[in-house]
């Protein structure tokens, strides 16, 4: 067995669930790394920092790892960073930064994407350079970091830092995607869904949020609910649009609860029950949701589920249009144009319908939308975006 080989298969057994494995594995490493062999001093290193074998020594651990980083091995350039970042100081943190650079250089997909968010980011002491960290990533990315896709395709599809791109970050999280990058699932499936970026295929869609929702995803769960229901790509199946709504609301999806209320409220896939709609809703409401505050205040107008309350109604309403829902100025300025529950005002109604329209920001149609139509959040990213 050659020199590499030996390193290796010491490597891995140092991870060994028996001590005395983990002993003589270390004892063949130290004695590769003093001839010289610089992965074994990464090994050893590794050693000292995990306690592997051997006794738990940082500064063992730094110096064999900088003797390694001294031949050129991106690696313990890297290990070094990593060290500082775990048990340095601020101080010591900064100072380790050339580490970092320098396992980059030499090549290192995770110290690239390391400093490509830095860079993106401004911290560490680094100067935020968009350039910089878009380069990184992208030499990440060339070296297997599938999350360095995945950031490059947030970059692009938020458009903060950088001018918005649909068609550059579809085919960043793409790539992520392809990496088996999991996060990168249900953001491929929104592309293809939306059509941004890429030409709309709802079929494609279909395949992305299922290996999302394999993944556990929430919001690919729900998306893939969403599909469901409406037949959309895929043949309509109301109680796998409700299993997979549940699933979503049980991974801490916010519209999940609005969509699995909205199936209660129109018996679709499940027995009709309008009061188990208002709790999904009211649950959607109390996690930030502005259109289930608008949901539940059309049933305090209907009396569905809940008694008919015109006051009740008029605070949901006000709730939601608090949040950035424009139903909810929309569905005030009804109730004051047409009297209903409150003294007929047009001028407060003209002012609510005003309100509504610029949060609209002057989109044609009707004010005050559908209420089934809206009944129906999504495609949304992870994180609400």
């Amino acid at each position: 067995m050659d020199c590499a080989a030996n390193v290796r298969a010491a490597t891995v057994d140092l991870r060994s669930p028996r001590p005395s494995v983990r002993r003589r594995a270390y004892r063949c490493l130290a004695e590769l790394a003093e001839s010289g062999t610089t992965e074994a001093m990464v090994a050893v290193g590794l050693a000292f920092e995990k306690g592997y074998g051997t006794r738990r020594d940082v500064a063992a651990a730094r110096e064999w790892y900088r003797r390694a980083a001294y031949q050129n091995s991106g690696a313990a350039a890297y290990r070094l960073w990593a060290l500082e970042v775990s048990h340095g100081t601020t101080r010591r943190i900064r100072a380790a930064l050339r580490w970092l650079r320098r396992a980059a250089e030499l090549g290192h997909g995770e110290a690239s994407l390391d400093l490509g968010n830095a860079c993106l980011s401004g911290s560490f002491g680094i100067a935020r350079d968009i350039r910089a960290g878009q380069r990184w990533l992208r030499k990440a990315g060339r070296s297997g970091i599938a999350e360095a896709h995945f950031g490059l395709g947030v970059l692009y599809d938020q458009g903060r830092l950088v001018q918005r791109s649909g068609t550059r970050a579809f085919h960043s999280y793409l790539e992520a995607a392809r990496c088996g990058y999991e996060p990168a699932y249900n953001f491929v499936g929104v592309a293809y869904e939306t059509g941004d970026g890429t030409a709309i295929d709802l079929r494609s869609a279909v395949v992305w949020y299922k290996r999302g929702a394999q993944y556990g995803d929430p919001e690919a769960q729900n998306n893939l609910g969403r599909l469901y229901r409406k037949g959309r790509g895929i043949r309509r199946n109301g109680r796998l649009a409700v299993r997979y709504f549940r699933l979503a609301c049980e991974g801490g999806c916010v519209d999940g609860w609005v969509n699995l209320g909205t199936c209660y409220e129109n018996g679709e896939g499940i027995g009709r029950d309008s009061v188990e709609a208002v709790r999904c809703w009211k649950t959607a409401a109390r996690r930030g949701s502005a259109i289930a505050c608008v949901y539940v205040g059309t049933n305090y107008v209907e009396g569905f589920g809940v008694p008919e309350d015109m006051q009740r109604a008029k605070y949901w309403f006000k709730k939601g249009a608090a949040r950035g829902e424009a139903d909810g100025y929309g569905y005030l300025g009804m109730m004051y144009a047409d009297g209903i529950g409150v003294r007929k005002n047009e001028a407060r109604a003209n002012e609510y319908f005003r309100l509504a329209r610029n949060m609209l920001k002057g989109q044609p149609g009707e004010v005050v939308r559908s209420k089934v139509y809206w009944r129906d959040t999504g495609p949304k990213h992870a994180k609400g975006g």
